[in-house]
């Protein structure tokens, strides 16, 4: 396939569509193609994404359970696999196999930061639909994170950390959360300006939430490394059932 052909497809896809073309042409040179048997998996649930995945050819089931039954989501070509792991680190909220003979587009955070910061205009077309997106739509892609984040304190425990004095882990841990919040913020603020401006502020971020949008977004470690948070009442209390009476 040319590399005239690789633009046009990517162009297909409703993120890639938002782009210059010159900007699809460097995303087209620069992605790695890879070819998949049936049975190949092409990644693992729990993984650190560095990457998104465009089917080319055949289809990618995404499986969420792990635990044998049928996948219930079974992805074709030109569709786009783990859409904030280019955006933002992440871990995989599922394992992707190859249900046929696949061929997938490897697009790299790198990669699509650098197409970002190097054509201005894209990135403000890329945010336009980050913004146009249906509020559902933009919880779920946003909610991956979310819960790469839950995984993270589920596993590595900062209570048990602290109790056995493992303080440069501990450290390790927060900083990520901090961080992860700190991009959670940024990608919900055009729906929830006045909360996401307070986690901004109580997360001890410099700068407007929403200037400079691209560069933020490019690349983990926005916060610097010490920054005092603040506390406050919950700005996202927990919902309890309301109690049913007998």
């Amino acid at each position: 396939m040319s590399l005239g052909d690789d633009t046009e497809n990517l162009s297909r896809i409703p993120l890639f569509g938002e782009l210059e073309p010159e900007a699809l042409r460097l995303i087209a040179f620069a992605a790695e193609t890879r070819t998949l048997r049936a049975g190949d998996v092409l990644f693992h649930r729990g993984e650190t994404s560095d990457c998104g995945y465009i089917v080319l050819s055949g289809s990618i089931a995404l499986d969420a359970a792990g635990d044998g039954s049928p996948a219930k989501q079974i992805i074709g070509p030109n569709a786009l696999i783990g859409e904030i792991a280019l955006i933002s680190e992440t871990e995989r909220p599922v394992t992707a196999l190859a249900r046929e003979p696949a061929t997938v587009l490897k697009v790299t955070r790198t990669l699509f930061h650098r197409v970002l910061k190097e054509y201005p205009l894209s990135a403000q077309r890329v945010r336009a639909a980050i913004l146009g997106l249906r509020f559902r739509e933009a919880l779920e892609i946003v909610w991956e994170l979310v819960t790469a984040l839950n995984r993270s304190v589920d596993e590595k425990k900062p209570w048990a950390l602290h109790k056995a004095g493992r303080d440069e882990e501990l450290d390790a841990l927060l900083y990520d959360l901090a961080e992860g919040l700190r991009q959670i913020a940024m990608l919900l603020h055009p729906f929830m300006p006045e909360r996401t401006e307070e986690m901004w502020r109580r997360l001890g971020a410099t700068g407007a939430i929403d200037a400079d949008w691209a560069s933020a977004l490019c690349g983990w470690g926005g916060l610097a490394a010490g920054t005092p948070t603040h506390g406050g009442e919950p700005l996202f209390p927990r919902m309890e059932p309301a109690a049913v009476e007998p």
